[in-house]
């Protein structure tokens, strides 16, 4: 998987936005949206809920969540 993907799925995470989020990585709103889809095309499962004033992570969302807190805390041990 592309970090750069990654990276993007858990600044919406975090931002709870797909345009705080491209703000916050300095690229653009479709750029962004374009990461998350091909994200979600690769793992075969959405990964946000997305509504009108609302984004929240599905169960694949979270699942995915978890295992990079666990990444990222195994290269802190290192």
């Amino acid at each position: 998987m592309n970090t750069d993907f990654l990276q993007s799925f858990l600044m919406v995470h975090e931002q709870k936005s797909f345009t705080r989020a491209a703000l916050a990585q300095h690229i653009s709103q479709s750029t962004l949206s374009n990461r998350i889809q091909e994200l979600e095309k690769q793992l075969g499962e959405k990964l946000f809920h997305r509504e009108r004033d609302e984004i929240r992570t599905t169960a694949a969302g979270e699942a995915l969540l978890e295992v990079e807190i666990g990444r990222a805390s195994c290269r802190e041990r290192v």
